[in-house]
């Protein structure tokens, strides 16, 4: 076997090193690109959780309505105006406030995920390029040093 001289080893240390940088580069770019798809899942779920909530309070609400005409229709009472007719329309006002309110909440919650999404990509992104540059420099340094020394 062959020994391999100093300049071939400073040689492949140098392109070693380059490609380490560039492929941590890339997985640092990928790494913020999924925690931004991971964010986004999850603020899909907040959308979707938030539509489950909403639907369990219209039922609750429509539970109540029919206890309310129930109660009144029992006792006798006319339901076409007056107070009885009054209490109903608060409890139907309150079932939409209540729904509005639930789904405001959940695409509130959604949107923050999708921005901490975003701001997560951004952040792998720059790291990734940050260590690609940070490579390249690198290697062109320890390039030139090289060069400068085999041709003195």
């Amino acid at each position: 076997m062959s020994q391999m001289s100093a300049g071939t080893l400073q040689m492949m240390n140098m392109g070693l090193g380059a490609v380490s940088g560039g492929l941590s580069g890339i997985a640092q770019w990928k790494a913020g690109s999924a925690e931004r798809n991971a964010y986004r899942a999850n603020a899909e779920l907040e959308i979707q959780k938030a539509a489950e909530e909403e639907q369990a309070s219209a039922e609750k609400y429509t539970r109540l309505s029919g206890q309310q005409r129930l109660l009144y229709a029992q006792a006798g009472v006319d339901l076409s105006s007056g107070s009885p007719l009054l209490v109903m329309m608060d409890t139907a006002m309150n079932q939409a406030v209540a729904s509005q309110r639930i789904r405001r909440a959940g695409q509130s919650r959604a949107a923050m995920l999708r921005y901490y999404g975003d701001q997560a990509a951004s952040a792998g992104h720059s790291a990734g390029m940050s260590t690609f540059l940070t490579t390249l420099d690198k290697t062109a340094n320890q390039a030139y040093e090289y060069s400068k020394a085999n041709t003195a």
